[in-house]
């Protein structure tokens, strides 16, 4: 059992790494809107932004040190990342397949203006990018889909998010 003042000293130091979590998430939405192209790759930019974890973990480290609940500024900063990140990997596939000649439909617009300013190699390098950005972001979903459910579960008096899961399968 901890002492009091220990309990409060574990309490300021999670709130700190909260913080600290929050400003990374933060310096990465803001590096993706504005200054990505300081970067020669997409690898340099992770490095940078997330020195020591992955996305995935930065985003489990935020919800599990506000106790599983989040918030919804959190919320809409990662899903503002997933949607720039899925879009310009979606426009980027288009620009490559648009430049081979081939012909896909992604519904995916224009969204960078860099593709109209890059073709063959470079174009190639920057879909290699958007790929590498891609993958370190996909898997966060599973955590959101998680915290969602386990909310749900509260609201609908489910014992577990396995028995909302098996509630929206019957539905």
């Amino acid at each position: 059992m901890l002492a009091p003042g220990a309990l409060r000293e574990r309490k300021i130091l999670l709130q700190g790494n909260t913080h600290i979590s929050s400003f990374q998430l933060n310096r990465f939405s803001s590096v993706l809107k504005n200054a990505s192209e300081l970067y020669s790759t997409a690898d340099q930019l992770l490095k940078y932004c997330l020195p020591r974890c992955t996305f995935k973990q930065l985003v489990e480290d935020i919800l599990n040190d506000s106790g599983g609940s989040g918030n919804s500024e959190t919320f809409r900063l990662v899903a503002d990342i997933l949607q720039r990140i899925a879009a310009n990997t979606a426009s980027a596939i288009s620009a490559f397949a648009n430049e081979k000649k081939l012909k896909i439909d992604l519904n995916a617009e224009q969204s960078w203006e860099l593709y109209e300013k890059c073709s063959g190699e470079k174009l190639e390098n920057t879909l290699a990018n958007c790929l590498i950005l891609f993958h370190a972001v996909y898997d966060v979903r599973c955590v959101l889909l998680s915290t969602f459910l386990l909310t749900l579960s509260h609201f609908c008096n489910c014992s577990s998010p396995k028995g909302i899961e098996l509630y929206l399968h019957h539905s």
